[in-house]
């Protein structure tokens, strides 16, 4: 999801739980748990899923984690196609 590598994001995300969920929020760095499928609020989900395209997401890593690192750097459109469908076949 990339909350936790958005500051923006991430606050708004804290900020409307409560009002689509009453069980406090469990949030990791990379997750968010629930105890019951009941409990999960699918339409904040949704907004938030709207909120960061894959290719924002690409960047917003880049630029936070990959400083360091930089020969994994993708570095055109092609290169970041190939790493959304390898990222997004492992997920299926």
């Amino acid at each position: 999801m990339g909350i936790y590598a958005d500051k923006d994001l991430y606050n708004w995300f804290t900020d409307e739980y409560p009002l689509y969920c009453s069980q406090k929020l469990d949030i990791g760095k990379s997750c968010i748990r629930f105890k019951k499928v009941n409990d999960i609020p699918f339409n904040l989900i949704g907004q938030i899923v709207q909120k960061m395209t894959p290719i924002q997401w690409i960047e917003t890593y880049e630029e936070a984690f990959l400083k360091k690192n930089k020969q994994f750097i993708l570095r055109s459109n092609s290169d970041r196609f190939v790493f959304q469908m390898l990222l997004f076949s492992n997920l299926v």
